[in-house]
Parts: C-alpha cells; structure tokens; sequence
C-alpha cells in the first residue's frame, strides 16, 4: 500500500542485520569490524534509494518503510528461534505449526476489520489468484525454507536467499512497470552486497 515492490523487499532484505544486533545484545555475539562495515554499506544502500531513489517515492513512504523494517526485526527473532524448534519437532512439523498460527491470525484479523460477507463478493478470478498465492507463494515456500533451516545453517539460507531482491525488482519492472533509475540500481548493488558479504563472512567463519 505504501512502497514499492522494490523498495519493500530490500527493506525486508536487512533482517540479517537485526540478527546481528539480537545476537549481540542476547547471545552473547561480537560485533566486529567486518560487521560494522557490512551493515554501514547496507544502510548507505537503503539511504540512497531513500533520499534520491523513484523507487522511494510516495506520500507514506517513511510510515511504509517503518511497518517493513519492523516486520524484518521479528522475522529475525524467527530465525534466531527456529533452528532449535525445527530440530526437536522437524521441518515438516513445525511448518504446520507455524502456517496454522499465521493462518488464525490472518483470520482473526479479517473478521476484525471487515465483514464476513464481503468473502462472498470476491470473484472468482481474486479467489484463484488468492490460492494460488497462499500455496506457491507461502506454504511451499516455508516448507522448503525450514527444510532447508533444519539442514543448513542461518547464514547459509540467508546468503542464497540474496537473490530474491533480483527476482522482485525485475518482474517489479518488467510486470508492473514500477520505476527504475540508475540511483535505485546503486542503492540495490549496496543493500544486496553489503548482506552478501556479511551472510559470506558469517558462513565462512563457522
């Protein structure tokens, strides 16, 4: 509603920093040079785009950038917490803990800001488009994400996770014809590199 596709996932896309500073503050993790300079790159990113970018742009962009970097603070208290769970329930399990939670909570939510007959006026074409999104684009997804959580390490998701701000902003693009400048490309090169380099140095390191 108030970003970007673009500018969205990039947001979302520094959760590993939040990591950082939550394995700091309660897991006993150092802060590095490495570190600080891979969040500082990151954020330098996420300013760029912020003061110049089109992808920025917008009459609540600073409301929609503080719901997204809020929503990137908890899914790094997710990945922190996970592993453990994942291990002593298995994937597959715990994935059906959590989508079931979620899907409550989606529902309990719909019913308090609108009426249940409006689910009867949708048409079937938002229907579809709603299963085929929940399925393909959420349940098989988190099925394969704490899979692969309960095999490979955080870091390890994290770095082969950096491709998803490419994939958003080319059909972002080439879909939904959202704007794309040579300032939003250098913001883009940043925020990705500077969590690459961080989720590498991690990986590397254990």
């Amino acid at each position: 509603v108030y970003l970007s596709a673009q500018f969205e996932r990039l947001l979302l896309f520094t959760y590993p920093m939040f990591v950082m500073l939550l394995g700091v503050l309660f897991f006993g993790a150092v802060i590095t040079a490495w570190r600080v300079m891979t969040l500082f790159v990151t954020y330098s990113g996420i300013a760029i785009i912020f003061m110049n970018g089109a992808t920025a742009r917008g009459e609540h962009t600073l409301w929609g950038a503080g719901l997204v970097l809020t929503a990137a603070f908890s899914f790094a208290i997710y990945q922190l917490v996970a592993k453990s769970m994942i291990q002593a329930l298995g994937s597959r399990i715990f994935t059906c803990v959590a989508m079931s939670a979620a899907a409550i909570a989606i529902f309990v939510h719909f019913l308090a800001t609108h009426q249940i007959g409006l689910l009867f006026d949708l048409s079937p074409r938002i229907i579809w488009l709603a299963v085929f999104i929940a399925l393909f684009s959420t349940v098989l997804p988190s099925f394969m994400l704490n899979a692969a959580l309960g095999r490979i390490s955080a870091q390890a998701v994290s770095m082969l996770g950096s491709v998803s701000p490419v994939f958003t902003v080319t059909m972002a693009v080439v879909l939904i014809n959202e704007p794309f400048t040579l300032t939003d490309a250098l913001g883009t090169v940043l925020v990705i590199g500077g969590i690459g380099l961080f989720t590498w140095y991690d990986a590397r390191k254990k």
